[in-house]
């Protein structure tokens, strides 16, 4: 039996606004968040799945934009429907935080968990895990030390 796009732990099946709805009938999967355990998504990686949910969110939003129970639909959205579903037109949050993740050169890899941007702000190769570069880091301690040199004033009273 096929999920209703409004479908959760709040949907209730009698209330009168979801028979409005224009989603109705549709596959639920276009306005569902394909996370990577998703069999639609199954393959993909981070940058491939980021443009297939974009996609599905582009078209799920031209059928909101003109669906009558707009704001019902939205306003009847609970924290998960928001997180993992496209409501009221609105992109799910769990697609906003993975197009921030990949607008900091931050992304989910299998292999290593979070995958860090490949240099740093100064354009450091930065392939280590860590806040800044090996070259960073390095140039922070010359600077330490040189400061600790400049500090150490002889004691008059010796």
């Amino acid at each position: 039996m096929a999920r209703h796009a409004y479908e959760s732990e709040d949907y209730e099946p009698d209330h009168p606004w979801t028979h409005d709805a224009k989603c109705r009938g549709m596959a639920y999967e276009l306005f569902e968040y394909q996370e990577t355990s998703s069999p639609l998504a199954a393959g993909m990686n981070f940058k491939e799945r980021l443009d297939f949910n974009q996609a599905n969110h582009a078209l799920a939003e031209e059928i909101c934009i003109e669906c009558p129970v707009f704001f019902q639909c939205l306003d009847a959205a609970g924290a998960t429907d928001r997180r993992y579903t496209v409501r009221g037109g609105e992109k799910p949050r769990a697609l906003e935080a993975d197009e921030d993740a990949w607008a900091d050169g931050k992304h989910i890899s299998p292999a290593r968990g979070i995958k860090l941007k490949t240099t740093c702000k100064f354009g450091h190769d930065r392939s280590q895990p860590g806040g800044r570069c090996r070259e960073c880091r390095n140039q922070q301690k010359r600077e330490y030390r040189a400061r600790a040199k400049v500090d150490q004033v002889p004691d008059p009273g010796v």
